[in-house]
């Protein structure tokens, strides 16, 4: 819909018929594409609120029921498709119907920049770039809501986990020998200095859904942090970092190492300068693919690989025969 009634009258320029999407990233050895299709589980989606609420242009009864009428018709005739020809007729339907007598839709693809004086629905397919709102939340919690009334016991394991005290069995250390029979055999990559805690601490995080680590400000939270995502990238693992400041989080990426930080994709906020800074580093991603041969890296993985389980083998030997002189 763009239009503008009058001089006094608001600017009238919004989507109002909208369905959601992915996006994925690809890439080979040549070339990376941005792929973007629609979300398979999301349906169209009808948003009126820009106008619904401008007394003086519209009649809300109006909106209304051409929403209703429009949403019947979307789903006796089961479109999903946003490009679907039928939705021509959806589209006009609301034209006429929320200024009856006086609404008009055009189909043609060539959007023109003139801004009419009356209210006009145009076909102009285009993606939209929005922050999240409160609405997902809110649907996620009233169907968590369902759930719990629909049945007498509700298993919510994520819920338990935080309320109730963890049951008797295979504690740690116990799950730990499980899982690794050589513990030693665990390559841990820390680009940084470390301790005894944070070794303890990605132990815990790969046999644990949820790790608490508090501690006092200067203790080397954030330094631990580094530690973990460095780790966790080296293992084809995807990291996301939130925190309550958009500082915090620029602390963080400034004490990753070089090699890291420019394939770390952060959004700190909304500003123009967080958005250059999002696009530098997809940027840099994409030369970084570009210019990549993916068949020498894995050829220096495997000797690398190879190597230090040579060294890691020597410090074992090692290590026995000082035991060995010891009890000598």
């Amino acid at each position: 819909m763009h239009f503008k009634e009058n001089e006094e009258s608001p600017l009238l320029f919004r989507h109002i018929l909208t369905v959601k999407s992915d996006i994925s990233f690809e890439f080979s050895k040549f070339k990376s594409n941005i792929i973007i299709g629609q979300n398979i589980e999301s349906d169209l989606s009808i948003e009126t609120d820009a106008f619904i609420d401008l007394d003086e242009q519209f009649d809300s009864y109006d909106i209304l029921e051409a929403e209703k009428i429009a949403k019947e018709m979307i789903q006796d005739k089961e479109l999903s498709n946003p490009f679907d020809n039928n939705l021509h007729s959806v589209l006009q339907l609301l034209a006429e119907r929320f200024k009856p007598g006086e609404g008009t839709y055009n189909q043609s693809l060539t959007y023109g920049v003139d801004i009419t004086r009356k209210e006009t629905v145009f076909f102009a397919p285009a993606l939209i770039l929005r922050k999240r709102d409160t609405r997902s939340f809110t649907s996620v919690f009233n169907q968590i809501i369902t759930n719990i009334e629909q049945e007498d016991n509700p298993e919510i394991p994520i819920l338990k986990e935080l309320i109730e005290e963890p049951k008797e069995g295979v504690n740690f250390v116990q799950k730990m020998e499980l899982s690794n029979s050589d513990e030693s055999d665990q390559i841990i990559y820390f680009p940084k200095k470390y301790n005894d805690e944070q070794i303890s601490i990605i132990r815990e995080a790969g046999s644990h859904d949820k790790v608490l680590v508090q501690g006092p400000p200067g203790t080397g939270k954030s330094h631990t942090i580094v530690n973990l995502i460095c780790h966790l990238l080296a293992n084809n693992k995807k990291v996301l970092v939130t925190a309550y400041t958009a500082r915090a989080l620029e602390v963080l990426k400034d004490k990753l190492p070089i090699e890291f930080r420019e394939l770390a994709v952060s959004l700190l906020s909304g500003d123009s300068s967080s958005i250059k800074g999002l696009e530098a580093s997809i940027n840099k991603i994409n030369d970084h693919l570009s210019n990549t041969d993916l068949d020498v890296l894995e050829k220096e993985i495997f000797k690398l690989e190879k190597d230090l389980k040579l060294l890691r083998k020597d410090k074992r030997n090692d290590i026995w025969v000082k035991r060995f002189d010891m009890c000598q």
